[in-house]
């Protein structure tokens, strides 16, 4: 009885340590269960085109990321978004995060105004 109740507590540990193998495998090779990872957060310097640092150019930005100052475009596999003007204190800013376009409403620093998709001193 003894050893069969031990070839069960076996068989179970073993079937735990494979299932834990293959999720592992499974989220490393998907993306998911991975925490944040700073080097994705592409927000580069202004002036240039800014692909993701994974190697793949699924994301580029013309203004090299996040730049308020700089009228510019960011293109990823999905789509291509033009920084725009909201109002004359608002730019509709856009840079890549994980091979994506994201977007981010900014106010211009003071003395400055939203003009043709950048904040420019007035």
């Amino acid at each position: 009885m003894a050893k069969q109740l031990l070839s069960n507590n076996f068989q179970i540990a073993a079937v735990v340590a494979v299932a834990l193998i293959g999720l592992s495998l499974i989220t490393s090779a998907t993306g998911f269960g991975v925490g944040f990872d700073s080097t994705t957060l592409n927000r580069g310097s202004a002036g240039a085109i800014t692909p993701e640092i994974d190697g793949s150019v699924t994301c580029t930005t013309t203004d090299g990321g996040s730049n308020l100052y700089v009228n510019g475009f960011c293109t990823d596999s999905h789509d291509t978004k033009r920084e725009v003007c909201l109002s004359s204190g608002e730019l509709e800013e856009s840079y890549c995060v994980s091979n994506m376009c994201l977007t981010e409403i900014i106010n211009c620093p003071k003395d400055y105004s939203c003009q043709q998709g950048a904040c420019v001193i007035q």
